[in-house]
């Protein structure tokens, strides 16, 4: 990969990170500073030492807004149980295949991070 689509991802990467409520910021931060080795609920929770299920919630969200992706990887936890290994969705490479073919323009226009990110008013104040 070269160095200039590095900087472009890592770009847009702080551009939207400084749109984030705290607690995703922290999460999203955690994750994206484990790079391709991902991170996973339980690992998030220790490092930032959050609530397990604050952690797990802010992640879930992060998800659904698309900023993170399963991996495909599991890690073992404390426990021993298997645990899906969480990444920035920037991490994760397209398959040589998608690569080669042309892009097209969407048809309409994406949503804005604002329209995308904060549809309910369930994200206002959220933090256990």
């Amino acid at each position: 990969m070269s160095q200039h689509v590095t900087d472009t991802r890592s770009e847009a990467a702080r551009r939207v990170q400084s749109r984030l409520p705290e607690l995703h910021r922290q999460v999203l931060s955690f994750i994206v500073g484990q790079h391709a080795h991902g991170a996973t609920d339980e690992e998030i929770s220790i490092g930032l030492k959050m609530h397990p299920d604050t952690a797990r919630a802010r992640r879930v969200e992060l998800r659904d807004a698309g900023l993170v992706l399963d991996s495909g990887k599991r890690r073992p936890t404390q426990s021993g149980r298997a645990a899906t290994v969480w990444v920035n969705s920037t991490t994760m490479q397209k398959p040589a295949a998608a690569a080669s073919q042309p892009s097209r323009p969407p048809a309409t226009r994406p949503p804005t991070l604002a329209e995308s990110w904060y549809p309910c008013a369930s994200f206002a104040g959220r933090g256990r």
